[in-house]
């Protein structure tokens, strides 16, 4: 049945697909929603009929980095238009705005920042996001400016602290952590300011007994550390690089609703070059295979492996959503 759906979607979706209009469909799958994400420009929903359950259509050319928030009320996306260039600044002017709908389609709040990282509250109330600025008038660079918190039931943003690269809201302390460089700040709401940490990463598992820090060590990028006693721990070499919630956040790869499982990702590719060393041409580059792993750190060995991608299904369940041959299944992750 799915995989009738399936292609019947995509077959929709090239007749329209000269029509430049963005679609977000929303759906339920048992006791959470699920919307999908179609080459980025139309999503959808995973199951039910096409066309039901339209919530949100917009006029740019692209929408990105959606998210569901964790209480299941609210979406979150970038949309994204074509880059302007103010002649009165002689920059060029951000083309994102960070859009908060609810399931109904109507828009909570429009944050017309240039936002590189967001983040949802556990209890699904308030959107942590970090902002950027131009560093130079061709905006070929950016510097941070700003780590910013907007609370959906009072209607308020507050700035938390500036020039924060990452953020991460932690689940299992319901804690906002911060990182700037080495520095890694904790704050959660009614504190006055974040206060500084002594963990040396901010990726933390949902139980919490884990976190990672990311690209501190080019030989050594993700580094695993227990919370308890901030001590490195080791990590396999072979399963691939780390799964990521969505393309606006680091693949800290802490899968949804596992206490500490970790998910990797490999690809087996077949790439065709020509020339010679050193200079190589490389004129495909096909994937013959992408095996998922789930690793448990605590018993430090892989517990389960899948054949097959990560879907574009956003949701918040406690299973994967892979997609092989056209075919989408629900995986339990534990």
């Amino acid at each position: 049945m799915i995989k009738h759906k399936c292609i019947y979607y995509s077959i929709l979706f090239i007749v329209v697909g000269f029509i430049v209009i963005n679609m977000i469909y929303a759906n339920s799958f048992y006791d959470y929603s699920i919307v999908a994400i179609d080459s980025n420009t139309v999503i959808r929903p995973t199951n039910g009929e096409i066309g039901k359950h339209v919530i949100y259509r917009s006029n740019q050319p692209h929408i990105h980095s959606l998210s569901v928030s964790p209480d299941n009320k609210h979406i979150a996306f970038i949309e994204q238009s074509n880059p302007s260039y103010d002649t009165d600044s002689y920059q060029t002017q951000p083309n994102t705005d960070l859009r908060i709908i609810d399931f109904a389609g109507t828009t909570i709040r429009i944050i017309e920042e240039d936002i590189v990282r967001y983040v949802w509250s556990p209890d699904g109330n308030r959107l942590a996001y970090v902002t950027f600025d131009p560093c130079d008038p061709d905006y070929a660079y950016k510097c941070p400016t700003g780590a910013w918190v907007h609370d959906l039931l009072a209607s308020e943003t507050i700035k938390i602290k500036d020039s924060m690269t990452e953020i991460f809201w932690a689940n299992f302390d319901s804690t906002l952590y911060l990182l700037n460089r080495d520095s890694v700040f904790a704050w959660k709401p009614g504190f006055p300011e974040p206060i500084l940490s002594n963990h040396l990463g901010i990726y933390f598992s949902p139980d919490g007994r884990y976190y990672l820090r990311l690209w501190k060590d080019e030989n050594d990028p993700i580094q695993l550390f227990s919370t308890a006693n901030d001590q490195k721990m080791n990590l396999p070499t072979h399963l691939g690089g780390l799964w990521g919630t969505h393309d606006l956040n680091p693949p800290h790869g802490w899968a949804y609703n596992s206490a500490h499982i970790l998910l990797f990702i490999k690809e087996d590719v077949e790439v065709e070059t020509e020339g010679t060393s050193p200079i190589q041409i490389i004129n495909s580059r096909k994937v013959i295979k992408t095996t998922i792993s789930l690793y448990d750190p605590s018993e430090q060995k892989t517990i389960r492996q899948f054949e097959g991608e990560i879907s574009n299904c956003i949701g918040n369940g406690d299973f994967l959503i892979i997609e092989q041959d056209g075919r989408l299944s629900f995986k339990k992750m534990e």
